[in-house]
């Protein structure tokens, strides 16, 4: 696992539950975000063959052209998967505002 890699990860889970990355949603568990001079993208997939199946996590970084210039798949059984799970959360966190969800729900409750 490249350690460039891992700082970037660390660093946009930190970022991003600072509020100072913000992620979009672009399908159903991939987000994005504009990172620099290039793009973010962050999966979670169901792996399985006929005997089991296990959670995966896609990262992409893209170049200011789109070129993929890194691409990395981790299955949970990776000693860095619970890092990458971590960005996963908080993109996901951030592209759907659930945040703010959930203070309205708060709010709504305590009505």
């Amino acid at each position: 696992m490249n350690n460039k890699v891992i700082a970037l990860v660390d660093s946009l889970c930190k970022a991003t539950q600072k509020d100072r990355v913000k992620w979009s949603p672009v399908l159903t568990d991939v987000f994005r975000a504009k990172v620099g001079p290039g793009h973010v993208t962050i999966s979670h997939e169901l792996e399985q063959n006929d005997e089991k199946t296990w959670k995966c996590i896609g990262l992409r970084i893209s170049d200011a052209k789109g070129r993929i210039v890194e691409n990395t798949d981790l299955q949970e059984n990776s000693d860095f998967y619970p890092l990458f799970d971590g960005l996963f959360q908080a993109a996901r966190r951030s592209a759907m505002s659930s945040d703010s969800i959930i203070d309205e729900m708060l709010a709504e409750i305590g009505k």
